[in-house]
């Protein structure tokens, strides 16, 4: 059973590597010219270990988008309801969404960072 938590925990922490030599290269390069092998090689590990977690460059792009995107349709949920429960008022709901992309930018400003760039289409 140890071994199985051992696992986990190595899984986790390569994917961490990944998505953090992903960010940096994304960030450097560019979409465009960022490449599987470049991302593999700043993690220092093979190019098919990358494989094993992404099927490719797109796939673990928006893996870096996710946890964001989560995170503010959350936030996003907790605007709705406060609407629904009429919590805002005027300029109240105004400070609202200004919390609410504030909190959004706090939580991962990497990941902020690659959603519009997505959005804006030219992938840095």
């Amino acid at each position: 059973m140890k071994k199985k938590k051992s696992r986990t925990k190595e899984k986790e922490a390569r994917v961490a590597e990944i998505q953090a030599a992903a960010k940096t290269v994304f960030f450097k390069k560019g979409y465009q010219n960022t490449t599987m092998q470049k991302i593999a090689d700043k993690a220092k590990v093979s190019h098919g270990t990358v494989y094993l977690y992404y099927k490719g460059k797109d796939d673990l792009y928006v893996a870096l988008m996710m946890p964001s995107l989560e995170e503010l349709g959350r936030l996003f949920s907790e605007v709705e309801e406060g609407l629904e429960n009429g919590r805002f008022m005027g300029r109240d709901f105004i400070m609202e969404l200004f919390r609410v992309f504030k909190t959004y930018y706090e939580y991962d400003p990497d990941g902020v960072r690659i959603y519009q760039a997505f959005q804006l289409g030219n992938f840095f």
